[in-house]
């Protein structure tokens, strides 16, 4: 048990708490290993206060502002919303003792409370992934038992655990592989020639099974980062569509092209890419990206934009496990959640203009989004068949 987590749990509570003991509490409340001593610490609290006043809706409104005024940088709709991870750590405090409280208020007062249903808490995708080999037929990779899981020609596919494909061996007659990632799913392939991939939830990757030709070519839809071999002989290409392709020497780059999204995006994190589209007056043309830069593409008049992206990384934060919403509008952010988590988002019109920023684990069940989010002062409602209904703010 954790003494300091008493200390510091007490001071939050009593409003004694500094900027730099709060920061300490944030991260220790999202430290997994600290949940039962948390729920043990905020049973004890409820209990005291149970004999010394009638809990209440207002008693709790009042923890919510507590929770706000003790959260710095939450701003309500309409402005942005800033440091959510603070924001998080406190809704788990608060969604601990609201079980809590609930629980006894269930048993001593069954007739003056009245709750709305609990979210339903719906896990957070993982390491899932259907193969469709040349022949038409599919392995579920989620299902397979790791070691060789079949082979093409004299290429070995072999499933390393953790979510991973790798193609190993050498082969002069190639055939066409495709990965597909389910909502909720993700997958890191390891193609022939050794370049990486990883896809992210809703995407697809066909590729051959043998780049024996005089370049590297795949084709994509959704979204994906590579870490690219460089071989200068033989240049690697991805295509998005019919008027789109990066054409690539030896390079770290994420590719944004789902359908739902308006423009396509590609971030470049080391080396160089040409970004290409052929609807420009019916002739191709392109540009060439260097270190943190990004292009836009509008694949519907074949405009692209170069911009200049201070941190890189934050485009490929869903590969490294996290949910960067910085100077996301809410809309956005929301097609992130529903593919992660594999719902469906309904928004109720018209919308405020919202804009979030800061990161959230991928990790973290849905219940955990829900409760920042109510938190933040968004307000929504859970229906059945996993429906998330954003209402007016």
């Amino acid at each position: 048990m954790s003494e300091r987590l008493t200390y510091l749990l007490n001071r939050w509570l009593d409003s004694t708490a500094s900027p730099e003991d709060q920061k300490e509490l944030w991260g220790m409340v999202l430290d997994s290993s600290h949940q039962q001593q948390l729920e043990t610490e905020l049973e004890d609290v409820w209990t005291t206060l149970e004999g010394e006043e009638q809990m209440s809706v207002e008693k709790i409104d009042e923890l919510f502002k507590k929770i706000d005024s003790g959260s710095p940088g939450i701003i309500h709709p309409g402005r942005r919303l800033l440091f959510w991870t603070v924001a998080a750590a406190a809704s788990i405090i608060l969604a601990i003792g609201l079980a809590i409280w609930h629980t006894k208020s269930s048993i001593h007062q069954p007739d003056t409370i009245v709750l709305r249903n609990p979210e339903p808490d719906i896990p957070p995708g993982g390491n899932k992934a259907t193969l469709t080999l040349a022949n038409g037929s599919t392995i579920v990779l989620d299902n397979a038992a790791d070691g060789v899981v079949t082979n093409q020609g004299r290429v070995n596919i072999i499933k390393l655990g953790d979510g991973q494909l790798a193609y190993k061996g050498k082969d002069t007659v190639s055939s066409v592989n495709t990965l597909t990632t389910p909502f909720g799913g993700m997958y890191h392939l390891t193609l022939p020639d050794g370049s990486s991939v990883w896809l992210n939830a809703a995407s697809a990757i066909t590729y051959p099974t043998a780049f024996v030709g005089s370049k590297r070519e795949v084709l994509i839809r959704g979204e994906a980062y590579f870490e690219v071999k460089k071989d200068a002989a033989k240049p690697f290409i991805v295509n998005l569509n019919s008027d789109t392709k990066i054409e690539v020497l030896g390079t770290r780059f994420n590719i944004n092209a789902y359908e739902n999204e308006n423009m396509i995006r590609t971030t470049l994190l080391e080396g160089a890419v040409k970004v290409t589209q052929g609807k420009l007056n019916d002739k191709e043309h392109g540009v060439i990206l260097k270190p943190g830069q990004q292009t836009v593409t509008d694949a519907d008049n074949g405009t692209i934009k170069v911009i200049d992206i201070p941190d890189p990384d934050a485009a490929i934060a869903w590969k490294n496990g996290l949910f960067n919403f910085e100077g996301m509008s809410l809309e956005s952010a929301m097609r992130q959640l529903a593919r992660w988590y594999d719902i469906q988002i309904v928004f109720e019109q018209p919308l405020r203009a919202i804009q979030f920023g800061g990161t959230l684990k991928r990790n973290l069940p849905l219940s955990d989004i829900l409760h920042f989010l109510a938190s933040a002062g968004l307000h929504y409602r859970m229906e059945e068949k996993n429906r998330l209904i954003i209402l007016n703010n």
